[in-house]
C-alpha cells in the first residue's frame, strides 16, 4: 500500500526524526510504500518576535518566519526519510493516490505542541479520503487530554473516522474511551520496532570514544535539571558530554547515536533518548519533566521484552494495512 505518515515536523529533534525513520523502515519491510508528509509550518509570530529580541539583546541568531531545517539534520533526513516536498499547510491533495494514512508517533495528540494543527493531527484536512485511517502509537503525552473544550467535539468526530487506533501509553487507552468512545490498544513507540543493531549500523562510521563519560541530553536545561546532572556526575565520577537540541544542537543524528553508544551512562529528560539508551543496554537516568509529560516514561519502564514489543507493533501494522 502507498501510505502517508503524519507526524511532528522533522526539525532539530533527534528522537522525533528517528521514530519516523523506524516507522518507515518497518513499513518498507512489510512491503508497503511509505512517504512522510514533510510539514514545516510557519513560526508563530510571538516566537518570531521573541527571536528578534534575543538577537538584538543577546546576539542569538533568530529563526526565519518560515521554519527551515538545520544542516546538522537535513543530511540524515534526505538520505534516510522518504518524504514529500516541504509543505507549509496540510491539504487534502497531499493524500492523492494514497491507500492509507498513519498518524504517529510522538505527541501528535497533545495540544500544547499542536496548537494550530491539532485538527490536522486527527486528519481534519483529509476530507472524504477513502483510504484507511490509522493511528500508530499516537501519544497524548499526558494522562489527561489537554485540547481546549471548544475544539474537542471536532477532534472527537474526526477520531471516530479512524479504522484502527493505537496509543503509546496505557493512559491513552482510557483517554480514547473517555473522550472518543473508542477502543484503543497500546503499541510501542516506533523506535522499539527496530533492533539495536539497526541504530548501531547508522553510526558505524562514527569513531568510538576511548574514554568513559556520562552523556547528558537535556531538552529543558533549567537550574533543577542542571542540579541533577551535576549530582549524577559527582556520583559516578565521570566527565560529562553534553548535547542539546533545536538551535543549540551541535551533533548530527549519527553523531548523537554514537554518543549514546559510547556513553557509560546517559542522563536525559527525552523520552526517545531514554528508549534508545534502553535498547542499547545502557544504564540511564531520567530527569522527569512534568511540563513535557511523565506518563510516557512510566510506560517505558514497564517494558522488559523488546522482542515481544517489536512483534506486537509489526503485527498491528500488518493487520491494520491488510
Amino acid at each position: 500500500m502507498k501510505t502517508a505518515i503524519i507526524t511532528q515536523p522533522l526539525m532539530e529533534n533527534y528522537g522525533g526524526i528517528l521514530q519516523n525513520y523506524a516507522l518507515q523502515q518497518v513499513l518498507i519491510d512489510l512491503g508497503h510504500e511509505p512517504v512522510t508528509i514533510d510539514w514545516l509550518p510557519t513560526l508563530d509570530l510571538k516566537w518570531y518576535l521573541r527571536g528578534i529580541l534575543r538577537t538584538l539583546f543577546m546576539g542569538i541568531p533568530y529563526r526565519r518566519l518560515l521554519k527551515s531545517r538545520s544542516t546538522l539534520f537535513s543530511g540524515f533526513i534526505e538520505e534516510n526519510i522518504r518524504k514529500t516536498r516541504v509543505v507549509r499547510v496540510y491539504r487534502k491533495g497531499l493524500l492523492r493516490g494514497m491507500d492509507a494514512v498513519i498518524v504517529g508517533s510522538d505527541q501528535v495528540w497533545r495540544y500544547i505542541y499542536n496548537k494550530h494543527s491539532v485538527r490536522d493531527m486527527f486528519l481534519g484536512f483529509a476530507g472524504g479520503f477513502k483510504g484507511r485511517r490509522i493511528a500508530y502509537a499516537a501519544s497524548f503525552g499526558l494522562d489527561y487530554w489537554d485540547v481546549p473544550e471548544r475544539l474537542q467535539s471536532r477532534c472527537v468526530r474526526l477520531a471516530r473516522k479512524f479504522d484502527r487506533i493505537s496509543v503509546r501509553e496505557e493512559s491513552g487507552i482510557r483517554l480514547c474511551m473517555e473522550h472518543f468512545g473508542m477502543e484503543a490498544v497500546r503499541m510501542p513507540d516506533p523506535i522499539f520496532l527496530l533492533p539495536a543493531e539497526k541504530y548501531l549500523d547508522l553510526c558505524k562510521d562514527i569513531p568510538k570514544s576511548d574514554e568513559d563519560f556520562m552523556a547528558a541530553y537535556v531538552l529543558d536545561n533549567d537550574p533543577a535539571s542542571e542540579t541533577q546532572v551535576l549530582q549524577l556526575q559527582e556520583s559516578f565520577n565521570l566527565p560529562v558530554r553534553r548535547c542539546s537540541w533545536g538551535a543549540g544542537a551541535t551533533l548530527t543524528v549519527k553523531e548523537w547515536l554514537g554518543m549514546l553508544r559510547d556513553a557509560r551512562i546517559v542522563v536525559t529528560d527525552s523520552f526517545h533518548c531514554a528508549v534508545i539508551s534502553k535498547l542499547l543496554g545502557k544504564e540511564y537516568r531520567i530527569i522527569e519533566n512534568p511540563t513535557r509529560g511523565t506518563a510516557r516514561f512510566a510506560q517505558l519502564e514497564a517494558i522488559s521484552d523488546f522482542t515481544e514489543e517489536r512483534a506486537r507493533g509489526r503485527e498491528f501494522l500488518k493487520e491494520a494495512l491488510s
